[in-house]
């Protein structure tokens, strides 16, 4: 059981990351694609092929979208854009009805604080959230590093097991995080 100064102690180190950076999260939407092409450019989505035009990349894009529940765009401030703030990663969503799957795809331009500050405020939102009652989060070695960051810093992931050789590049770490949604109490019948 977390103590008031624990929990205290934790909402302060998630504000000071998040007040920075300030990431919002937002549907993706048409004007997104010159970020995408950028993103894709630099090498960010490693699971597309090779050499596409910007309007057969955005094609590609919007048929993978089709594929997922919803895609959202995670916007942080940075030096780089010209109004200092822009998209830093885009987050594909699987609703599996009860549960939800993210895939976070972070940009090449974006920074390791602004990757932390990225899952920490799409897991807030999804914490928070009535129509989710559980998200299933599934990563390699290297995003293990972040998950278990976050689990012991902002206390909003749970370690659930771990698969040998279920990926290409090795283990496959399985964590999870309680959302909102309740199971409907059962209606008793008037006697």
């Amino acid at each position: 059981m977390q103590t008031p100064d624990t929990l205290k102690s934790l909402r302060e180190r998630r504000e000071r990351l998040l007040k920075r950076d300030e990431p919002r999260l937002r549907m993706i939407e048409p004007r997104d694609a010159w970020v995408l092409y950028a993103a894709y450019d630099l090498g960010s989505f490693a699971s597309m092929p090779k050499g596409l035009k910007p309007q057969e990349l955005w094609t590609h894009v919007a048929a993978w979208s089709q594929r997922h529940s919803s895609v959202l765009m995670v916007d942080a401030n940075h030096k780089y854009f010209r109004e200092k703030r822009g998209p830093v990663a885009m987050v594909t969503i699987d609703n599996l009805g009860w549960t939800i799957e993210p895939h976070i795809d972070f940009f090449f331009w974006a920074t390791p604080r602004h990757r932390l500050a990225a899952a920490v405020a799409f897991l807030q939102m999804t914490k928070y959230a009535k129509e989710v009652g559980a998200c299933f989060v599934r990563v390699g070695e290297a995003g293990a590093q972040m998950c278990d960051h976050i689990v012991e810093r902002y206390d909003l992931l749970r370690p659930c097991g771990k698969v040998p050789n279920a990926r290409e590049d090795g283990t496959e770490y399985h964590y999870y995080l309680k959302g909102r949604r309740e199971k409907r109490a059962e209606m008793k019948e008037a006697a």
